[in-house]
């Protein structure tokens, strides 16, 4: 038995499933290739190929926010924080980010929130609970 690979003994019914999967990944992969191959047409011709598909502009925005810089996210809610005239919620921040045309996720910036106030540059006065978002200070 030593040169001899031990057997595995699978099902065709398995097989199938694999290769279903499979078959269903390769699907999703040729989609988002032709949608990387029309985003850089797009984007090479200044977005004059004639092609009107508004999918293309979702991806041009996500292909460029899906690559922030390092400490993006920070400087966009530090900024949000500055333009703050009183106490904020994440909502008030997600507000001003989405006017200025840089919206971030909820949780994107409920984590940038907390590293502020781990690092003791915002303070939280109330604490967040169900549907009442946390309020927060300028230090």
């Amino acid at each position: 038995m030593g040169i001899f690979p031990i057997m595995i003994t699978i099902s065709v019914v398995e097989l199938e499933e694999r290769e279903k999967k499979l078959e269903e990944e390769i699907r999703d992969k040729q989609e988002l290739l032709e949608a990387l191959r029309k985003t850089r047409t797009y984007i090479q011709t200044g977005g004059e190929n004639g092609v009107d598909d508004p999918a293309l502009e979702r991806t041009v925005k996500t292909l460029k926010s899906s690559a922030p810089r390092y400490g993006q996210n920070t400087r966009l809610v530090r900024n949000a924080i500055k333009q703050t005239t009183r106490n904020y919620t994440i909502r008030d921040i997600r507000r001003i980010l989405t006017q200025s045309g840089t919206p971030l996720s909820d949780q994107s910036i409920a984590t940038v929130l907390n590293r502020l106030k781990k690092n003791r540059d915002i303070t939280e006065l109330r604490k967040g609970k169900g549907r009442r978002p946390s309020l927060f200070k300028k230090v």
